[in-house]
């Protein structure tokens, strides 16, 4: 009796050591693309079972796919875009939030400063300069919620919502998003935003591509007299030409 116990014991560890090795297998191939029979436009087929995907715009001779249900889209995936949207919706990106985020500090702690009284007393001009830069950042932070769209937001919701055949529809790469971000730039390329998925998505259905066309070079410009108002804050010995380089 103890020995069949034992055995039972033996084999039961060996099939749970055999499915955590084929699970474990079956995850690496998954997340590295490595799984057999699933790779290029293989991807797209394998998921039409549990997720329908259309064939989207071709962008700089690459064809892309997406998920005909986006709110649907894998978790993984899902949850990049979901952050994405809600950048669009405030229409600023995390990383411009957080260097305007920093001017305004360094304005208050300079305010602060001047009302550090020394022995010759407070210098009301330079006190009503930085009270101006932070009005100037609150006039910006509200014009930029006016603008329609958000050019930079759109490109990076875009990398989300459309893959091509390199990618497995169900994860989404944040380096290779950026990767193909960068080659839409480098190429000077929009008029997708206005072809399904990003149009529905993004309510973007009433823009013809002239109205597209203006509303990208407002936008580009309104976001660079913003960023040098922010930069000049930042800025010590950096000039604000240098710090937009950079």
């Amino acid at each position: 009796m103890v020995e069949k116990i034992t055995n039972t014991k033996i084999i039961q560890n060996m099939k749970l050591k055999s499915i955590k090795e084929g699970f474990s297998k079956l995850l690496k191939e998954v997340l590295t693309n490595d799984h057999p029979g699933l790779s290029g436009k293989d991807y797209a087929k394998s998921w039409q079972s549990d997720y329908v995907i259309e064939e989207g715009p071709e962008i700089l001779g690459v064809q892309y796919y997406y998920h005909k249900d986006i709110m649907a889209t894998p978790c993984q995936r899902y949850l990049y875009l979901s952050n994405y949207l809600q950048e669009y919706d405030m229409k600023f990106d995390k990383e411009y939030l957080l260097q305007e985020i920093e001017a305004r500090e360094k304005a208050e702690q300079q305010i602060e400063d001047l009302f550090t009284v020394k022995s010759g007393g407070i210098n009301l001009k330079k006190l009503l300069d930085k009270i101006g830069e932070l009005k100037k950042l609150t006039m910006q932070a509200k014009e930029r919620l006016e603008l329609i769209i958000e050019p930079d937001v759109i490109y990076k919701i875009a990398s989300v919502v459309l893959f091509d055949r390199k990618e497995n529809p169900g994860f989404y790469d944040a380096k290779y998003g950026i990767e193909k971000v960068q080659s839409w730039r480098d190429g000077k390329v929009t008029h997708f935003f206005l072809t399904m998925p990003l149009q529905k998505l993004l309510n973007l259905r009433t823009l013809s591509e002239e109205d597209l066309k203006t509303y990208l070079q407002v936008a580009k410009a309104v976001k660079k007299e913003h960023l040098e108002s922010i930069f000049t804050t930042l800025s010590n010995n950096q000039t604000t030409g240098d710090l937009l380089r950079t």
